[in-house]
């Protein structure tokens, strides 16, 4: 399991570079982004069943060079679903999917500037702390993001934020922003549940290059 959690810190000395700081105002691009999905069981209120599960994506990207924002949304394939360890709930995967979409469908816009990101998931936010989960199965995708952000040279900062408060939460479950233009979410093909680590890595390096 140590080895598995190492990958992305075994990958990333190879390209590393020092870091410099510099003692004067940044004049680096800023973002910000945000993420969110739904799982919402929608019960008959006849048999009391649950007859099927919203499960939205969204998105939100705010550029604080030029005020404008974009928002993205999309539908978690069930294919993901599918791949995923038994749970009741699968809202914490569903949350860290928002997150690594959001990033991918933004890369370009997000290449070499700072970020802040803001999600409404507490345990997605310690796993990109940590860059590790006690979830086997989510650990490529914790892997994955890690390495995007690397790759596109973005220096980040993660902070939790209420629901209520979060922008994303509309697209995620309407489909789209009142406040934003709204684009399709796009999900990378790599991003499958249980992968190896070492192959989601080679993926994200070589889709982003």
């Amino acid at each position: 399991e140590m080895c598995i959690r190492d990958s992305f810190f075994l990958h990333i000395t190879e390209t590393i570079q020092s870091r410099t700081i510099e003692l004067r105002p940044i004049t680096q691009r800023t973002t910000i982004i945000y993420s969110d999905a739904e799982w919402e069981p929608q019960i008959c209120k006849i048999s009391k069943k649950v007859t099927s599960i919203n499960v939205g994506l969204g998105g939100v990207i705010f550029q604080t060079e030029t005020n404008t924002g974009d928002s993205a949304n999309a539908i978690t394939p069930e294919s993901f679903i599918c791949q995923l360890d038994h749970r009741e709930t699968q809202i914490i995967a569903l949350e860290l999917l928002a997150l690594l979409a959001t990033i991918y469908t933004y890369r370009g816009q997000l290449k070499d500037s700072l970020c802040l990101i803001f999600v409404d998931n507490i345990s997605v936010a310690c796993m990109m702390a940590k860059g590790t989960t006690s979830m086997p199965d989510l650990q490529p995708l914790v892997t994955a993001t890690h390495t995007m952000l690397h790759a596109l040279n973005v220096k980040w900062w993660m902070e939790w934020i209420p629901s209520k408060s979060n922008p994303a939460d509309e697209p995620s479950r309407d489909g789209q922003s009142s406040l934003f233009p709204n684009r399709p979410m796009v999900i990378p093909k790599w991003a499958i549940p249980s992968a190896k680590v070492q192959s989601i890595i080679e993926q994200v390096v070589e889709d982003l290059q």
